[in-house]
């Protein structure tokens, strides 16, 4: 086997250097993945819970306020008024109260999981336009 002396390995053609290795995802691609799984498992969250919604009980009718007297139907308008704005309407069943205290549950918790898909998801475009060199 032969071995070059020091003057021989003076002489030889310098290698260039390998090109640095890019890494394929920095730390920017890592915080915007995560945050478009959390969107999209929030968004599998909102549509399950939209899917398993109970239809909303129907509300027996009131009489029509035009067959009423009009001191009947101010009545009518402070009964409405006593109960209160998030009241339930006069005529449901227990049963029925209990389908709309559930539906009205799982309405808060498909808009909050909507609202936190569109925050990460608003979010990891944030992060991914964030790198963007100025010229």
């Amino acid at each position: 086997m032969e071995v070059p002396t020091l003057r021989g390995l003076r002489e030889l053609e310098r290698a260039e250097a390998p090109a640095a290795t890019v890494r394929a995802w920095g730390e920017r691609q890592r915080v915007a993945f995560v945050l478009a799984t959390v969107a999209v498992a929030a968004l599998a969250v909102a549509g399950y819970l939209t899917l398993r919604l109970p239809a909303q009980p129907v509300v027996p009718q009131l009489p029509e306020i035009d067959q009423n007297t009009p001191i009947h139907a101010v009545l009518l308008v402070f009964e409405d008024l006593e109960r209160g704005l998030d009241a339930m309407p006069p005529g449901l069943t227990a049963g029925q109260r209990a389908i709309v205290d559930r539906r009205n549950s799982m309405l808060w918790g498909i808009g909050i999981a909507a609202a936190i898909a569109v925050c990460t998801a608003v979010g990891a475009v944030v992060v991914l336009s964030g790198g963007r060199k100025k010229r």
